[in-house]
C-alpha cells in the first residue's frame, strides 16, 4: 500500500485513490535500468571495482539481465 502527500502535477488524489499498484516485475525493473546504469557508471568512475564493493556484483548482474529501459526513459 502506498500514500502520496506531494507529487509533480498534483496527482496525489488520483494516486491515493488506487493505493495498491500492480505491474509485472520485468516492467518494474525496466523503469530502473537507466538509473541503475547511472549508479554503476558513477561507482566505476570513482574507482570502485565489482569485486571490491559488497553487493556491486549482484547489482551489475541484475542490471545486465534487464532487457530494456522503461517507458519513462525511452526517447521519442
Amino acid at each position: 500500500m502506498s500514500h502520496w502527500d506531494c507529487t509533480v502535477g498534483n496527482l496525489e488524489n488520483l494516486l491515493n485513490s488506487k493505493a495498491e499498484v500492480r505491474m509485472p516485475i520485468d516492467s518494474f525493473l525496466r523503469e530502473w535500468k537507466k538509473l541503475l546504469g547511472i549508479v554503476i557508471d558513477g561507482l566505476k568512475c570513482n574507482g570502485y571495482e565489482v569485486k571490491e564493493l559488497k553487493g556491486m556484483e549482484e547489482l551489475v548482474f541484475v542490471y545486465e539481465k534487464i532487457t530494456d529501459v522503461g517507458a519513462l526513459y525511452r526517447k521519442g
